[in-house]
């Protein structure tokens, strides 16, 4: 299968399950990621701001929060096909953007080298740490400008494959998290 064939798999998988599942899903993702040290001794975390069915990020931006750490959102600039991040304190900030996504205003931008680690979406991931996203290539033209920072790949369990073909410039992940566990690369998965 291409790209294209897996992501519309996936995606079709993705919509046939209830709001309950991905919503007890969404729970356990949040836990498991709440618990990596990564996250713990981070100070600056960029997340997605989850739509569609993904794992649900909203939650996970108030624990954050909460935690005290600094929270930051892409906001996508569709004409450069590029995404630069800006941080937010409160999800009533954030306004619908690029694609019907919500994103943070660009006022408070934060330095790529202020990031600590980087919550990645996509449609499937790949036990050998790659993914297929939604096809326009911001995050792989995005992560390679925070080499020094983590970065963490949610799914829901059963959108990760044993493996996903990399193309000359996907970036892979360095962890994984889903409803049933961590994985880490050049580490047996943790369940």
């Amino acid at each position: 299968m291409d790209k294209t064939q897996w992501r519309k798999q996936y995606l079709k998988m993705r919509q046939s399950r209830s709001c309950d599942e991905l919503s007890a899903a969404s729970e356990q993702i949040c836990r498991h990621l709440l618990e990596l040290d990564e996250i713990k001794n981070s100070k600056t975390v960029m997340l997605y701001i989850s739509f569609n069915k993904e794992p649900d990020t909203h939650r996970l931006a108030e624990e954050l929060l909460s935690l005290g750490k600094t929270v930051c959102a892409p906001l996508c600039d569709p004409e450069r096909l590029s995404m630069s991040a800006y941080r937010f304190d409160a999800f009533s900030s954030l306004i619908k953007g690029t694609y019907g996504i919500l994103e943070p205003k660009p006022e408070l931008p934060v330095p790529a080298e202020d990031m600590d680690c980087v919550l990645v979406p996509g449609c499937v991931f790949g036990r050998n740490f790659h993914r297929i996203g939604y096809g326009k290539g911001y995050y792989d033209r995005f992560l390679p400008q925070v080499p020094h920072a983590v970065k963490i790949g949610l799914c829901y369990d059963f959108c990760l494959a044993e493996q996903v073909e990399a193309g000359e410039y996907d970036v892979a992940v360095d962890l994984i998290v889903t409803d049933k566990g961590v994985l880490r690369q050049n580490e047996y998965p943790v369940f």
